[in-house]
């Protein structure tokens, strides 16, 4: 495994999350199984700054936020959802959000 892959994992999977990437990529493969196109993205950001007066530190802040975006095309039709929260019940909320992009949701194969 390769060093980014490591570090995916260990921001995305490894962080009480309560999803793994086993989990992850059935949930999106179910899903993109009726679509023509579609990805999983991950988010992960940390911001620093610091309020200087003078030359003195006046306010310091640290944030983190993550989160993951899924989107899935059929035709001309693409579905999108979101969370900030990575986990199994997030993810598929997600997936039942763009299954509904579907024109006959509910039918099995392809574009149906």
């Amino acid at each position: 495994m390769t060093d980014a892959l490591l570090t995916t994992d260990s921001l995305f999977f490894s962080s009480g999350a309560h999803l793994d990437t086993a989990m992850a990529g059935r949930c999106v493969r179910d899903l993109l199984n009726h679509f023509d196109d579609g990805e999983l993205f991950l988010e992960y950001r940390e911001s620093e700054s610091i309020v200087l007066d003078d030359g003195v530190i006046r306010a310091a802040g640290f944030d983190v936020s993550s989160g993951f975006g899924l989107r899935g095309v059929i035709g001309a039709e693409v579905g999108f959802a979101h969370s900030d929260e990575i986990s199994l019940t997030a993810l598929r909320e997600a997936c039942e959000a763009v299954k509904t992009t579907q024109p006959d949701v509910g039918k099995a194969g392809k574009g149906a």
